[in-house]
């Protein structure tokens, strides 16, 4: 038997050459060296595969496993599963080959099945049929089965093995159960680092001092830990432990010392005499933290150090500019920040910076007047100043600069509010308490449909935490929660550190709240913990997450175009619900955090989020119902017409869409697609396009409820729905409508369409002034005059088709006929001719 080179790909072809070319030029054939060759050939292609195949059959080693590879590189798994089927008694590493192949061509679920098949038949798997296996159940984020593997391994006695102790840390961290994570014994490192991000650092250094063998990426990620956690001495000794051990620092360790030392030098600065008040050394502060890569850590103490040490001499330029560069570094300034800045500003009678910096104070940070200290707030006139007011969007009362002067130690505030219901009795903190945005739905109201009401796959906020059906999400949480985290190179301490600034602000957003949240930790964490995903949620939603970097694993089930396809639409479903809502200030302050962007640029990301790119909203909103409603009453430019307004009575209901044609009523879609953009001019009702789907009685009861139970919050979701109600009667009308193009029916039924605005509008209750008055009593006063009707009557019976036209055309013909025979004959008549 023969082989010619040319059956290989030519390097490997050279490779046969070399090693066993005979003086004659023939080659002698060797299957388990041709095999061998084709394996480590990067370019074998499949049909290299099937040539060696038969060549192979009849040499008579056709049980070779290497088989299995050649044919599961090329993902020809029907192919290699006929092959493994020919094995009289496939050996472990054949089943081994087929799970790791279908595992890496990401069909974990049929690795499942293959592992099941090989319990089956009564064989033992080895240390890497686990580590293969509990890799697919990762990817399937099944927790049960991954425990089922992890304790067969334990009893086979595998358990040491540490790829299979990596693959299990994988495991339970992706499923979101740390708790399991923890009670691996591992190699270590990833768990290690897991934790410290976590802000762990105690239950870190446990498991440090846990591992048997070290190297210096554990060494230095448990030293950075407890640098970044504010544990100097710590971080010391353990550099000189690491040095004992003989083992050589590398760069990060370096910077990780460098952040120590520097924190140390602040903290004696702080604690002998309030060194770090001191400019020259806030400055050195400052510059040592930048070039360490940390300078959000001089945010708290020492941007507020030095710009209070400015304004307490005198220098109120010195300490808005510093501020301001404080902005420039994406450093999040605190209440204190801005008791500095304003005092500056009212020591130098700097009017407007001070109006300035209290709106960005409210709007821009979310710090509200009450939030530093228990002080009052007050900014009266400054000296040989007129008094300057300036109203908050927050609440609508009047700040005043005070001509007062302010003790440098004093950490109240330089604002206090005048109210205008100040003779109430009321106390000034009861008058300064946020008004809730997030509300419990009433019975009267969730009785008309329980399920628009409850989340269905995810919870957001305390209301529905920990309900059954919610609870699968919740591992997935944790890992948004992890990648946030690592992105934004923060501790979750440092994460708690500033959500603590506005936790009174979180907590007076929700309507009531269960004494389990009374404990302000608890509460914190699930804000962080639904905020990060919430943020990761919608970036996946607006395509902002893949930028490249963004850390999840190329089979991830929810962070990818995947979840975006297939789970997403129903998690945006959940965040219209307004039991389910989540402060916005969570992600203002998460984003800012990231050192990227401020409320702004936040808004703009959730409205796109809603579908709506091209509308921009710079003040600070409560939730993401809100900026939905917002999104569906945007107004563009307006025309002439009869619209809506709050001082326009309604006259009645006015007649289904049907009816108004009859009467001469065009319909037509608006410019633009704002509820609020309903026109009536000359005939021509305008109304703007709306998409009818599964998720439209959500948005519509939801959107209905919050203007409902949000005093002040307005009611022109409920006008809209009570409007189209009003001219939706049957399947003919949304027929209609959507023959004009105004209704996208994704239903396929006309009668289900009619059925939903029917049931949206029950027992609902509008007050006699709406937002469309002026429509109704314009389309009414257009309905009511017969003129129209008769003309609109004649119009569709003689003119709705041209062989209509034609038979009026042949009529008036036949008609003006006979009237000429008629006068003809009376002629003949009255003047016979002459003979």
């Amino acid at each position: 038997m023969t082989w010619t080179c040319d059956t290989f790909p030519p390097q490997v072809g050279d490779k046969w050459n070399a090693s066993r070319a005979p003086a004659d030029g023939a080659l002698a054939f060797d299957p388990r060296e041709a095999l061998r060759l084709l394996s480590r050939s990067g370019s074998t292609t499949l049909g290299h595969a099937k040539l060696t195949h038969g060549r192979i059959l009849r040499s008579g080693l056709s049980h070779d496993p290497a088989l299995l590879r050649l044919y599961s590189s090329h993902c020809r798994f029907d192919l290699a599963a006929r092959l493994l089927a020919t094995f009289p008694d496939p050996p472990t590493i054949a089943w081994n080959l087929m799970i790791r192949a279908h595992t890496s061509a990401g069909a974990p679920l049929d690795a499942v099945l293959l592992y099941n098949r090989m319990l089956s038949r009564g064989l033992r798997p080895d240390k890497f049929t686990f580590s293969f296996v509990v890799k697919a159940c990762s990817m399937l984020l099944e927790v049960s089965k991954g425990k089922e593997v992890h304790a067969f391994a334990i009893k086979s006695g595998f358990w040491p093995d540490t790829f299979l102790q990596n693959a299990l840390i994988h495991l339970y961290f992706c499923c979101g159960d740390p708790v399991s994570g923890r009670k691996v014994v591992v190699s270590w490192t990833a768990l290690l680092s897991g934790l410290v991000a976590c802000g762990e650092v105690d239950s870190a250094r446990t498991v440090f001092d846990t591992m048997p063998i070290r190297n210096v990426v554990t060494w230095t990620a448990m030293i950075d830990g407890y640098a970044r956690n504010g544990r100097p001495d710590e971080a010391f000794r353990l550099f000189r432990r690491m040095q004992d051990d003989d083992v050589m620092p590398n760069e990060f360790t370096v910077v990780a010392l460098l952040i120590a030392v520097g924190r140390w030098v602040h903290e004696f600065a702080q604690k002998n005499g309030g060194l770090d008040k001191d400019v020259y050394v806030g400055t050195a502060l400052i510059d040592m933290y930048s070039k360490c890569g940390s300078l959000e850590d001089a945010s708290v103490a020492t941007w507020n150090s030095m710009i209070t040490s400015f304004g307490v001499h005198g220098r109120g330029k010195e300490a808005v500019a510093l501020f301001m560069e404080m902005e420039k570094a994406k450093v999040l300034p605190d209440g204190i920040t801005f008791v500095g800045v304003l005092s500056a500003c009212v020591r130098e009678c700097m009017v407007e910076e001070a109006c300035r910096f209290f709106g960005s104070m409210v709007e821009r940070y979310g710090i509200g007047p009450s939030q530093p200290s228990d002080g009052v707030l007050k900014l009266l006139g400054l000296p040989n100043t007129t008094p300057t007011s300036m109203a908050t969007r927050e609440n609508k009362r009047t700040v005043k600069i005070s001509d007062q002067p302010m003790a440098a130690e004093e950490r109240s505030w330089a604002v206090e509010i005048d109210d205008q219901h100040k003779n109430t009795g009321e106390s000034v903190e009861k008058q300064q308490s946020p008004k809730p945005s997030i509300y419990i739905v009433p019975p009267y109201i969730r009785n008309l449909n329980c399920r628009a009401y409850k989340p269905q796959i995810v919870s957001f906020g305390p209301y529905h935490h920990g309900d059954p059906n919610v609870m699968p999400m919740e591992g997935h949480k944790d890992r948004a929660r992890i990648h946030f985290l690592k992105r934004a190179n923060k501790s979750l301490k440092d994460v708690m550190t500033a959500m603590a600034e506005v936790v009174q602000q979180l907590r007076g957003a929700y309507q009531s709240l269960d004494e389990k949240w009374a404990e302000d930790e608890r509460f914190l964490h699930l804000m962080i913990l639904d905020g990060c995903f919430m943020l990761e949620i919608i970036r996946v939603a607006t395509k902002k997450l893949y930028d490249g970097g963004h850390g999840y694993e190329k089979y991830e089930p929810i962070f990818s175009d995947h979840g975006n396809l297939y789970t997403v639409p129903f998690i945006r479903r959940d965040m219209m619900m307004i039991e389910n809502q989540l402060p916005l200030l969570v992600l203002y302050k998460l984003v800012f955090l990231e050192g990227r962007c401020d409320c702004v640029a936040v808004n703009k990301l959730v409205l796109e989020f809603w579908d709506k790119k091209t509308l921009t909203v710079e003040e600070a909103r409560p939730h993401l119902l809100d900026m939905l409603r917002l999104s569906r009453l945007v107004e563009q430019s307006s025309t002439d017409g009869s619209r809506g307004t709050e001082n326009s009575p309604i006259v009645s209901i006015i007649r289904s869409a049907s009816e108004l044609r009859e009467a001469g009523i065009r319909f037509k879609k608006s410019t633009s697609d704002s509820l609020l953009d309903i026109q009536f001019n000359q005939g021509v009702l305008s109304l703007p396009n709306l998409t009818v789907d599964d998720n439209t009685e959500y948005m519509f009861l939801n959107l209905m409820a919050f203007e409902c139970l949000n005093v002040g919050t307005g009611n022109e979701v409920t006008s809209y729905v009570v409007f189209m109600d009003s001219i939706i009667d049957s399947a003919k009308d949304v027929s209609l409508l959507q023959s004009k193009d105004i209704i996208q029916n994704a239903f396929g039924s006309d009668d289900a369409a009619a059925e939903l605005f029917n049931r949206l509008s029950k027992d609902v209750v509008i007050h006699p002034q709406g937002i469309h008055g002026v429509v109704y009593r314009a389309v009414k006063e257009y309905f009511g005059k017969r003129r129209n009707r008769w003309l609109a009557n004649l119009k569709h019976t003689h003119f709705s088709s041209p062989w209509s036209l034609l038979s009026l055309l042949a009529a008036i013909l036949l008609l003006v006929l006979t009237v000429l025979q008629t006068i003809y004959t009376l002629l003949q008549f009255y003047h016979p001719p002459s003979a």
